[in-house]
């Protein structure tokens, strides 16, 4: 980890996470700076899962949330088909976490067809 004031946003380059934090930072300051990178990084990979995941099953993306609780399962679906993903899942590898976003969309209920769907005219 480096401090970088020159820096607007975090950023990982290499092995290196930059946070755009002084020099004196405190610990917490560092903590809080780099948990932020982390939820960030969480929310892009689960993104960019879930639309790969709903574009292979022909669905539309789900909505999603990340959970900040401090306990749980990896996902939680919600009664209003709300994904909400911890996001202590970056700890995870991208592997296990595509694994993790692809059961979910697909446990996913779907709609269920209809008459005029299959081209038929209901009477």
């Amino acid at each position: 980890m480096q401090l970088d004031t020159d820096r607007k946003t975090a950023m990982l380059d290499g092995d290196i996470l930059h946070l755009p934090l002084p020099p004196a930072a405190t610990p917490r300051q560092i903590q809080d700076g780099a948990e932020a990178w982390l939820r960030q990084e969480a929310a892009r990979l689960i993104d960019t899962s879930l639309v790969r995941h709903a574009k292979r099953l022909e669905c539309s993306v789900p909505r999603w949330a990340l959970s900040f609780a401090a306990r749980g399962s990896w996902v939680q679906h919600r009664n209003d088909d709300l994904l909400r993903f911890n996001w202590r899942l970056i700890e995870q590898k991208p592997t296990l976490i595509d694994q993790i976003v692809g059961r979910a969309v697909a446990e996913l209920p779907r709609p269920a067809a209809t008459a005029d769907f299959w081209g038929m005219q209901a009477t």
